[in-house]
């Protein structure tokens, strides 16, 4: 005994010593797996900012984007300007301040013939670059020849200006030809844009409101050195995403990132120490665990004899079990395999013993790809990491099933792994019933989110209560109308009761016995019946509270705050006693007061009369506004055109006085002056169209004829007089009306509804299309009403315009036919004059239908002064 004594005295240091190992062990591999975890989490999160800010980033480079090409594209307007003067451009600053104006964010234009600068507007303030020639000039030199070199607009820059500031240019090359016909160039027009004006009309500032910073830069030409221009500060940023900016013959990119690096410090140093804190715990752990080595050692003997004992009675427990056991061989072939896994997998002892597991009851793959072979075979190499495991197996008839598999590798006397014994449990059904808690768990996550939506969204206070009165759900308009303080509704267990006695305590209920209060009060509440009643609070407040019994217990209230409407019947009772109190009084003075009435109700229709004629005007006032706006551009072509030709004139005539004119001065001056009058005559021609169709809307509806017609008649003569706009057209009109509906109307109205709608689908329906119908029916709608129907087959309007077809001079075909105002009029005549209305419908790609509903006998339309 003494004997055995010291030995387990020896063998102490040596089990506290490997105690201490595991549980460093332990500790390192548990603070690993806590760093990897910590380093994915701070990963994604840097993912997620790396996608907002190359957001931000691609919308603010978009902005800048098209700020600078709307500045640039004034160059192609002075460009054709100036071809068109033949190399002249008389009034030029005139010219240039009206294109700065209209185009926006540009410094400065500047004519360059020959490649000298020569003219500049404004000119104070750039005076210096006057006889500037930035061919010559080592910086901007290569670039400004490029330009020449592609024949198309080019940007140079940032660079320091010499006027002063930094700034860009973009230069357009202009050629003209000479009187050969052959291309010379002429010289530059540079359009200078200074970049502090460019970066502060675009949304930078957005993105240092967002807590990141930018640098805004180019690569070079020739040196091909990386040129910032614009940042936030001076540090260089981390790991910046870039979004590039397309500018003519270069490109420009913003860099951005977060001002403070994309990880936070604060976040890493609590992650460090949790990690270490769990790694901590898990060496505690692991050390309690090898620390008691004498204590197995006393089980292990008791444990044998235990085996020993219960050796007769293995095969009957593992026949009997009801879990399946298996044992196989380190080939995968079966070995053992209980009669309780025998009948769960669908196998005689035959057909599974001596084959492999692959194919019998274990497929080749898991149904999500995991290859299930190596997973066989890795048992073996690695067997720690499979002492336990869910996988996917497979029936005889095929079916896949879930089994938990807890794995014990079998070695032979030298320690050599040669089989494994696994005990398995189906888990398939508790699996299946896990997911559907899941399903039915994120179900009623949804419903309780879509409650909560639906009571903060009532017009007024929802409360929810159980069938211990305890509060279950309310919003914050139940807290805001009753005035219940946060450390009341937050409270736990607050119930209905307690709100009671707490607005009896303040007062609510006035002066009252506060226990006898609420006595009666819970003896209603536990009636369990509907009720409604109104209550005034002390600040004058009324509510109407309305309460509805659940069918477990419980109430629904809802509280609605009726002060106004209160106030309004109120004073409508007030009106009303007024009101007969004066009814009275008129009764017995009526005829005293019938003069004073007729002149009154004589004064009053002159006041309709001039309302009305104010209306009239004020509308026509809009459409005058709106035709202004419109008429603009075509008269100020035609004058800028006009203005070119007199300049002309005074030059022919010059030459005529001078004895110098020659006959291909003379001709080129006739071709010019034709161009320029055909120009003048198309934008006279498009204004005198825009005039007609003003005057279309502001004629006065009475002027039009009415009388008695058929409406088959009428429609077909319609139809006759648009006949031969469809000769050379691939769509035809079909006209289908019933015969003999009388009408007495206004058959001019009618026949402008239609060119308008047939006017229409022809300029918008049929575009980029080779065939296509328009259909006009018109049946009875009743005795007294017909219907028009008239539709395309065309492609349709998109849904987000259809609401504002019908608005004067809204139209998607600007500058190319389209004024906006045709079925302006056609909703205006079949209102005002012909007393009916118009509905449209339309789906894209499948045609639009208009459906017109007047009367028979159109109403006598009122006269305006």
């Amino acid at each position: 005994m003494t004997l055995g004594n010291t030995s387990e005295d020896r063998s102490r240091p040596s089990g506290r010593n490997w105690a201490l190992v595991g549980a460093a062990v332990g500790f390192v591999l548990v603070a690993l797996l806590g760093a990897y975890v910590a380093y994915v989490v701070e990963r994604s999160a840097r993912q997620q900012n790396e996608i907002q800010a190359r957001q931000l980033a691609s919308a603010v480079a978009h902005d800048l984007g098209g700020r600078l090409d709307r500045s640039l594209s004034a160059a192609g307007a002075l460009a054709a300007v100036l071809r068109q003067g033949g190399g002249r451009i008389d009034h030029f600053p005139l010219l240039a301040r009206e294109l700065i104006e209209q185009f926006g964010g540009i410094t400065a234009l500047q004519l360059a013939p020959g490649g000298v600068i020569s003219d500049v507007e404004p000119l104070v303030g750039n005076e210096r670059v006057i006889g500037f020639s930035p061919l010559a000039d080592p910086l901007q030199g290569p670039e400004a020849r490029q330009v020449i070199e592609r024949r198309a607009l080019g940007l140079t820059g940032p660079f320091e200006l010499r006027q002063g500031g930094v700034g860009v240019v973009g230069r357009n090359p202009v050629f003209i030809k000479d009187k050969a016909g052959h291309e010379q160039f002429w010289g530059l027009i540079q359009v200078l844009i200074r970049v502090p004006d460019l970066l502060s009309a675009t949304k930078l500032d957005a993105i240092e409101t967002a807590g990141y910073g930018f640098e805004l830069w180019r690569v070079r030409p020739g040196t091909q050195e990386r040129h910032v221009f614009a940042r936030t500060s001076d540090r260089p940023l981390d790991s910046p995403v870039d979004s590039p900016i397309v500018v003519p013959n270069g490109e420009w990119i913003l860099s951005v990132a977060p001002e403070g690096g994309w990880y936070s410090w604060r976040s890493l140093l609590l992650d460090s120490l949790a990690v270490s804190l769990l790694a901590s715990f898990a060496g505690f752990v692991i050390y309690l665990l090898l620390h008691q080595p004498q204590l197995l050692r006393r089980k292990v003997a008791e444990q044998t004899l235990a085996l020993r004992l219960s050796e007769e009675k293995y095969r009957e427990l593992v026949e009997s079990a009801a879990s399946i056991l298996l044992k196989w061989d380190k080939d995968g072939n079966i070995l053992f395999l209980n009669e309780f896994g025998l009948e769960f997998f669908g196998f005689a002892e035959h057909e599974i013993i001596g084959h492999s597991v692959i194919g019998t009851i274990v497929p080749v793959q898991e149904s999500s790809g995991r290859d299930l072979v190596r997973l066989m075979s890795d048992i073996f190499e690695n067997p720690a990491a499979y002492e336990s495991g869910l996988n996917e197996n497979i029936r005889k008839n095929g079916q896949r099933v879930w089994v938990a598999w807890r794995n014990r590798i079998v070695r032979d006397e030298a320690g050599q792994p040669i089989g494994v014994f696994s005990v398995g449990i189906d888990m398939t059904d508790r699996l299946r019933i896990e997911r559907e808690k899941k399903l039915a768990s994120e179900q009623l996550a949804m419903r309780h989110q879509w409650l909560r939506s639906v009571l903060e969204h009532f017009p007024g206070g929802v409360s929810v209560v159980d069938s211990e009165f305890g509060l279950v759900e309310y919003n914050h308009q139940f807290q805001e109308l009753l005035a219940f303080p946060d450390e009341l509704l937050t409270r736990p267990g607050v119930t209905l009761i307690d709100l009671i006695r707490f607005n009896a305590e303040r007062g609510e209920y006035g002066q009252v016995d506060i226990e006898t209060y609420m006595t009666q009060a819970v003896a209603q509440l536990k009636l369990n019946v509907p009720h409604r009643f109104e209550r005034t609070r002390p600040d004058g407040c009324v509510l109407e509270v309305r309460g509805t019994p659940l069918p477990d217990g419980g109430f629904v209230s809802s509280y609605v705050d009726v002060t106004e409407r209160k106030q309004a019947e109120a004073e409508l009772r007030a009106v009303n006693a007024r009101y007969e109190a004066l009814n009275q009084e008129l009764e017995l003075r009526v005829d005293e007061r019938t003069e004073q009435l007729h002149n009154e109700t004589e004064e009053r229709r002159a006041a309709e009369k001039a309302l009305a004629r104010n209306e009239r005007m004020a509308s026509l006032g809009g459409l005058v506004a709106g035709v202004a706006h419109e008429i603009n551009t075509p008269i100020g072509n035609a004058l800028m055109v006009a203005t070119t030709v007199q300049d002309r004139i005074r030059t022919l005539a010059r030459l005529v006085d001078e004895g110098q004119l020659r006959r291909s001065v003379l001709d080129g001056f006739i071709t010019d002056l034709r161009d320029s009058g055909s120009l003048i005559e198309r934008n006279l021609h498009r204004a005198a169209e825009l005039i007609r169709n003003f005057k279309q809307v502001a004629v006065d509806q009475t002027s039009d004829r009415r009388r008695h017609f058929d409406l088959a008649t009428a429609l077909d003569e319609i139809r006759m007089t648009l006949a031969p706009r469809f000769l050379l057209l691939p769509q035809e009109l079909v006209l289908d009306a019933e015969s003999g509906i009388p009408m007495d109307s206004y058959p001019g109205a009618l026949g402008q509804i239609m060119t308008n709608l047939v006017e229409n689908a022809l300029l918008h329906a049929f575009a980029g299309q080779d065939d296509g119908c328009l259909r006009v029916t018109a049946r009875r709608c009743g005795e007294a009403s017909v219907e028009l129907v008239f539709e395309d087959d065309g492609r349709g309007i998109p849904e987000d315009t259809q609401g504002r077809v019908f608005d004067p001079f809204f139209t998607t075909r600007l500058g190319q036919g389209g004024s906006g105002l045709g079925l302006s009029i056609v909703l205006n005549l079949a209102r005002d004059l012909l007393g009916g209305d118009i509905v449209m419908s339309s789906t894209a790609g499948c045609g639009t239908r208009f459906v017109l509903t007047i009367p028979r006998v159109a109403p006598i339309p009122a006269r305006h002064d």
